[in-house]
């Protein structure tokens, strides 16, 4: 699988052909996408035109959401807020919800395993069959270390499991820093393994302005991708 993080469109559409030359299959979009309803002063998503606008060229759709938008939120009600971006998706112009294949990624940098748990168990109440994934920063293999360093925690296992349904999903661990400093791939994902996360459950989020020749996972973000 070969995807990309799309930064705010603002009104235009994602680049349909550069995504074809980098064999792009899956196109995320900011769950924030808003347009002008008819040059009045209210907003309505954009998420129905641009999902289906996305499937009109023959890729997947994905949606992306980070709960620290405006304010951090309880677990609860991040779940809630990105459950509204499915329903808003699916929603045609006359109010009418028809069910669309679109992923949802969780961009999910808390540092706190009991909340990244607890946001996708209420996520799963809401959508318990939608393909999901995660993404958080490197070396973040020691927040799900269990105690005996020889076993897999309990955390790890139901992470996977809730991110089982419609997928199997997994975790896209980043392979930059805050700053987008590279960090070692290789380690990054060896953080991973030893802590339990089975390597098929494992992609890499790349720099998209330096993706390796032969690549699978995701690339952030789509304006950093070489023409």
């Amino acid at each position: 699988m070969k995807s990309v993080w799309c930064d705010p469109l603002n009104g235009a559409w994602p680049a349909w052909e550069k995504f074809r030359k980098y064999q792009i299959t899956r196109i995320y979009v900011d769950a924030r996408e808003r347009i002008l309803d008819g040059g009045s002063p209210t907003w309505r998503s954009r998420l129905p035109d641009l999902v289906d606008g996305i499937h009109s060229q023959g890729f997947e759709a994905g949606i992306y959401r980070d709960p620290v938008w405006g304010g951090w939120s309880t677990a609860q009600e991040y779940a809630l807020l990105s459950s509204r971006d499915i329903r808003a998706a699916e929603t045609g112009a006359d109010g009418k919800v028809v069910s669309k294949q679109i992923a949802y990624m969780h961009d999910l940098e808390t540092h706190d395993t009991n909340w990244i748990l607890a946001a996708l168990r209420q996520w799963r109440v809401y959508r318990p069959l939608r393909t999901t994934d995660v993404t958080w920063e490197p070396m973040q293999g020691g927040l799900w270390a269990a105690p005996d360093m020889w076993s897999t925690s309990v955390s790890v296992t139901e992470l996977l499991d809730l991110l089982k349904p419609g997928g199997p999903g997994g975790i896209y661990a980043q392979g930059y820093y805050g700053g987008m400093e590279p960090a070692v791939i290789e380690r990054v994902r060896a953080d991973l393994v030893v802590r339990g996360f089975p390597d098929s459950r494992l992609w890499t989020f790349y720099d998209a302005k330096y993706l390796p020749p032969a690549w699978d996972g995701c690339a952030f973000t789509a304006a950093r991708l070489a023409p």
